[in-house]
């Protein structure tokens, strides 16, 4: 997989994976979202579930959605990450709720983000989107699994999900 670093007014450049890490993927990707889906920002990186686990990057889109990312180093136990990431998405969606997600949002900005102004979620939203959200964010979760490379099984797992 060939991983790129782009700035604005520059040609990109080859970034020189790192091998066993998924740190140096997980970096890029957190400050490039918008190459996973357009219209999202990040609010939070290796987020601690309830069952000890930790979520890769979470993020919001402009629908309120969350936006779950799971990142993979190889393409070992892929079947595996379909259960993970559906355990991430019930967790999300069963004890996660709108004041829960902006604990989460303020930790990750405090730890991740310290001089990027943050007050609230909200704030957020409306100043990366220019409106108000519309609905209560977690309505509804998207799953995003990163990795060099997905089998057919696993594809046509994650076509049926759908």
């Amino acid at each position: 997989m060939t991983i790129f670093k782009i700035k604005e007014g520059e040609k990109p450049v080859e970034i020189e994976p790192v091998i066993g890490s998924e740190k140096p993927l997980e970096e890029f990707l957190e400050e490039n979202p918008t190459l996973i889906q357009k219209d999202m920002f990040i609010i939070g990186r290796q987020v601690p579930t309830a069952d000890r686990k930790y979520i890769d990057l979470l993020g919001i889109d402009k629908s309120c959605s969350v936006i779950i990312i799971e990142l993979k180093k190889d393409d070992s136990d892929q079947r595996e990450v379909i259960a993970q990431i559906l355990q991430y998405a019930e967790w999300i969606h069963r004890d996660v709720d709108s004041d829960e997600l902006k604990q989460i949002a303020k930790k990750y900005f405090k730890k991740y983000r310290p001089n990027e102004e943050f007050t609230t979620l909200r704030k957020k939203f409306e100043s990366t989107f220019g409106f108000e959200p519309e609905f209560d964010f977690n309505e509804s979760q998207k799953l995003y699994i990163i990795a060099p490379k997905i089998d057919n099984q696993t594809i046509k797992v994650a076509k049926y999900l759908e």
